[in-house]
């Protein structure tokens, strides 16, 4: 990852507590950012808590992040993605890319192969 990427740049000034509280900053790595239709995004939430449901897991902040979506006037949102060694994040922010609207955060683990198959069946994720 490039040091001072637009992407670094945006993490390290407004990643909130609870993302520094699960995330080195330092070791944030896969940085992506992606702007996207506030509607679509509500509808990847629900089918990506749907799975890490299914799977006995959890993500921090969706509960909130979802209240807070619905309730943004913004027709588009963009996440700032990203991972380290132990947990992956998204950092929703608003059209104007300075206002954080959320988090989400999950403990990554390796998936079954009943897993993986599930997401090619139903998300059409085909992994390499």
């Amino acid at each position: 990852m490039i040091e001072n990427s637009n992407e670094k740049l945006i993490l390290d000034a407004l990643a909130p507590k609870i993302l520094r509280d699960y995330i080195d900053l330092a070791d944030a790595s896969n940085l992506i950012l992606i702007k996207k239709l506030k509607k679509r995004t509500l509808e990847e939430m629900e089918i990506h808590i749907e799975n890490v449901r299914r799977n006995g897991g959890d993500i921090i902040g969706y509960s909130e992040l979802k209240d807070i979506l619905y309730d943004v006037e913004d027709e588009y949102v963009y996440i700032l993605s990203g991972c380290d060694k132990i947990f992956g994040f998204d950092l929703y922010l608003g059209e104007d890319k300075t206002k954080v609207l959320g988090v989400l955060i999950i403990k990554l683990r390796i998936k079954s192969e009943d897993e993986l198959k599930w997401e090619r069946d139903k998300l059409g994720i085909v992994r390499p």
